[in-house]
Formats: structure tokens, sequence, C-alpha cells
């Protein structure tokens, strides 16, 4: 079963957005399935890497769209895709390391940090490329 399904109610109404958050969910589907399956821990970090270099990815090309269209909340939104990074980046480190107390607790974050970023922020991108032609 999956941990995250995709359905409209996610559309921020850019064809590259969308796609890449479509992307975003397999990818985060593959580092649940992968845990649930009790993997070793090389095979659970080789998906979590393959997550982090799209997510930085993803935020580079969501940024160049906001830039070119003159997005007020820039600045604002870049702040979050850099904590966000960095909140990946750390769990990356735990996960490498062996040091990290569950990976329940990276499975948790990355079910919430897709949804409510998608919902909260990335809505309001779509609403305002929307409105602005």
């Amino acid at each position: 079963m999956a941990l995250l399904n995709w359905n409209d109610s996610y559309r921020v109404g850019d064809a590259l957005i969308d796609r890449e958050h479509c992307r975003l969910f397999d990818l985060i589907n593959n580092f649940h399935f992968t845990y649930m399956q009790d993997r070793d821990r090389r095979d659970i970090l080789q998906v979590l890497n393959e997550l982090v270099r799209y997510a930085e990815e993803h935020f580079q090309h969501e940024e160049r769209i906001m830039a070119e269209r003159g997005y007020p909340e820039l600045d604002r939104h870049r702040d979050i895709h850099v904590e966000l990074f960095e909140t990946l980046f750390s769990l990356q480190t735990k996960l490498e390391k062996g040091t990290i107390g569950s990976d329940k607790e990276t499975v948790e974050f990355l079910r919430t940090w897709l949804t409510d970023h998608i919902a909260a922020e990335d809505r309001a991108l779509g609403r305002f490329l929307a409105e602005s032609g």
C-alpha cells in the first residue's frame, strides 16, 4: 500500500511542477516500501539519496519559475526550501552514520513534508501563476 497517493487536489497548475511533485510522491513511496520491507540500511539509504538529489533539483526548478514570473514570495519560499533540504540532508547523514533514532521518523517527515508543503506553499504559487497568466 502506498504511503502517499497523488490526486488532483495536489495540482498547482504548472505542468513541470506537477510532474515533479508526482515523481516526489513516487520516490517517497519507494522509500516507504523499502523501509517496510525491512531492507538493508544501504538499500534504504540509496533510495533516500535519490530522493535528496531529486528534491534539490525540483527546488531549483520551482525557484527558477518563481523568479521568471516575479513571484513576490520567492525569498520566503526559497528559505522554506533551504530548511526542508537541510532536514532531508540531516536525515540522510544520520541514516548513513546509523545514528537515526528510527527510520519511521524519516518516513513521517517525508509524508508530511510533501503534502503540507504542496497544500500550503505550492498551491499559493499555483494561484499566483494562474492569476499572472
